[in-house]
């Protein structure tokens, strides 16, 4: 019975009309139980009623009262449909009240606390708090958006403000709801719930179709390494594998992970994260971050790269680069540099350009820009 009214819920982000035009969009009962719920609630005469034919600039009609009746008058001139009669209850206009809605869910799942709205992002609500356990409280939302991208979004921007933290996150339904998306709730131990698959109505009140035991049981356990898991950058990589061409690849925790895997593969394999870069399957720890922006600098400059003009803007740049290129640079004993090459300026200094020779293969994992 409810899941017309998720349906339009997740549609719009201002739900609400004229009460005929509700009517005709949930049917008669649904929109009854919704006023007397007190998630639709009456607001004064509404100014225009829909159009069905959606025709021309003038659309929706205008809402006029005419003696004792309301009249739904073609905004076309010349006018293009018949007036719409209506009686002072069809046109009152019906609006969602948010703080009713969230706190009926809320009821329903057994939560704590009172709703409020998200200081953080657009049409999220927090509707409360789920309790498992003595000192095991986790927060709930309520969000609604209109496209699977958006869902993975807001899913990571929540994941991202709570830290790693697991959480609860309501949707109106499961159209949006895909794959890439339930992986990314479960490697956080966050739990989404359709409202459309778990909210019925009985005895003209809204109850969950299964216990709240049964549906938060899965809360908190996450799957693999985190909330980094979600689509959050936690490293932006440099990769040549040393046939094809390099390109820079944003990292999330699971990506990360992969490519740490396989650092042994290549050349060179320098990771900012750890502070430490591997090297004929040998590794250097604790390298300065200066050493890793010294590099990115050189990486990123077009052109020649003058550490004293182009670098961080360390009072040693140039040695700074000079004792990051031996790190970072995979070349043996006193064979050519194969990535960094040394290039002698008109004016008679050393100037450097990033020219990895064909065949040489490395990763450099830096920390995402902010």
């Amino acid at each position: 019975m409810l899941t017309d009214w998720w349906t339009q819920l997740e549609a719009t982000t201002r739900f609400g009309g004229p009460r005929r035009h509700i009517q005709k969009l949930l049917g008669g009962d649904l929109t009854l139980l919704l006023e007397e719920t007190s998630i639709l609630r009456q607001g004064k005469t509404a100014p225009t009623f829909p159009c069905s034919k959606r025709r021309g600039d003038g659309c929706p009609r205008t809402v006029i009262k005419i003696e004792d009746e309301y009249h739904a008058v073609c905004g076309n001139r010349p006018s293009e449909c018949a007036d719409l009669i209506l009686s002072e209850h069809d046109v009152a206009q019906l609006s969602l009240n948010m703080q009713a809605l969230c706190n009926k869910i809320g009821t329903a799942m057994s939560l704590r606390g009172k709703p409020e709205k998200s200081s953080y992002f657009t049409n999220v609500h927090r509707v409360g708090s789920i309790i498992l356990g003595p000192g095991i409280k986790y927060p709930a939302y309520l969000a609604s958006r209109r496209s699977a991208q958006e869902y993975a979004e807001v899913l990571g921007a929540i994941a991202a403000q709570h830290n790693g933290s697991a959480f609860v996150m309501f949707v109106p339904t499961s159209q949006f709801l895909t794959d890439v998306i339930e992986h990314q709730a479960r490697s956080l131990g966050v739990t989404i719930l359709a409202l459309a698959d778990v909210l019925v109505v009985e005895s003209g009140k809204i109850v969950t179709s299964r216990s709240p035991e049964h549906l938060f049981a899965s809360l908190g356990q996450n799957s693999s390494a985190g909330f980094n898991d979600a689509g959050v950058i936690v490293a932006r990589a440099l990769v040549c594998d040393g046939t094809s061409d390099r390109q820079w690849v944003n990292l999330d925790e699971q990506g990360y992970q992969t490519l740490i895997a396989e650092k042994d593969n290549y050349d060179v394999f320098a990771d900012q994260r750890q502070r430490s870069v591997w090297k004929a399957k040998t590794v250097k720890a604790k390298i300065q971050d200066s050493y890793f922006s010294t590099v990115l600098a050189a990486i990123k400059w077009r052109g020649y790269y003058d550490p004293i003009v182009h670098g961080p803007g360390l009072a040693s740049d140039k040695q700074t680069f000079q004792n990051a290129r031996r790190i970072f640079d995979p070349r043996t004993g006193k064979s050519p540099w194969r990535i960094f090459q040394s290039i002698k300026h008109e004016e008679g200094h050393t100037v450097y350009a990033f020219q990895p020779e064909a065949g040489v293969s490395f990763a450099y994992l830096f920390l995402p820009e902010v």
